[in-house]
C-alpha cells in the first residue's frame, strides 16, 4: 500500500461505524507504526473550544474543526506550504501542520506578518494503530484519494463529504453489499 500522507479518506456511503458517517479525514502521517490525521469536516461549536485555543487564528470563516479525539487540548493548524516553521510538518508539496502555539505570529504585530494563503484549525486528531488504516480500507470503511487544495481548504466543512464523494463519481446512495469477511 502507498504511503496515505497527503491523502484523504472519506468514509464510504454505508459504513458499519456509525460515529464516522459521512466523515472526510486528512491524513499527516503513515507509517509501519500507524497513522495520524485531522477530521476536517466536523466544526466545534464555540463553547466546545479549550480555553487555552481562544487566541487562535481561524480559518477565514472562524470555524474551529474537532481534529480528533486525541490530544484535544491541543490546537493546530493546517495549512498551505508558503508558511513555515522549523516546528511545521511538511507533507507533500502542499501542505503542512504547525502547533497552535506558532499561530502568536500571525497576530504579534510587532513581527513580519506572514500568513499561509490557506489555513484550518483543528483541535485534537485521529490515530490508528500499524496496519489498522489498511484494514479499514479493505473492510470499505474509507476510500482513499489524493488531498486537493479545493477539498482541503476551499470546501466548506458541512460540504466536504458530498464533495468528496462527487469527485470519485461516487452517488451519495452508493450500497456495498459484500463485505470482506462475511458470509454471502
Amino acid at each position: 500500500m502507498p504511503n496515505l500522507s497527503g491523502y484523504v479518506l472519506v468514509s464510504f456511503p454505508n459504513i458499519r461505524k456509525q460515529e464516522f458517517q459521512k466523515s472526510v479525514v486528512f491524513i499527516f502521517h503513515h507509517g509501519d507504526e500507524g497513522a495520524m490525521g485531522f477530521f476536517i469536516n466536523l466544526p466545534l461549536q464555540r463553547q466546545d473550544w479549550p480555553e487555552a485555543l481562544e487566541n487562535v487564528i481561524l480559518t477565514s470563516s472562524g470555524t474551529m474543526l474537532w481534529g480528533g479525539p486525541s490530544d484535544m487540548g491541543r490546537g493546530f493548524l493546517l495549512h498551505s506550504q508558503d508558511y513555515f516553521t522549523e516546528e511545521t510538518l511538511r507533507i507533500g508539496e502542499n501542505y503542512g501542520v504547525s502547533p497552535a502555539k506558532e499561530t502568536k505570529n500571525f497576530t504579534d504585530l510587532t513581527l513580519p506578518q506572514i500568513f499561509p494563503q490557506y489555513t484550518l484549525t483543528l483541535i485534537g486528531y485521529a490515530t490508528w494503530r500499524s496496519g489498522q488504516i489498511e484494514e479499514e480500507l479493505m473492510n470499505h470503511d474509507w476510500i482513499a484519494m489524493p488531498a486537493t487544495l479545493k477539498l482541503i481548504f476551499e470546501v466548506a466543512p458541512i460540504d466536504k463529504w458530498d464533495v468528496a464523494l462527487s469527485m470519485l463519481n461516487l452517488p451519495q446512495d452508493t450500497v456495498l453489499t459484500y463485505y470482506p469477511g462475511s458470509v454471502g
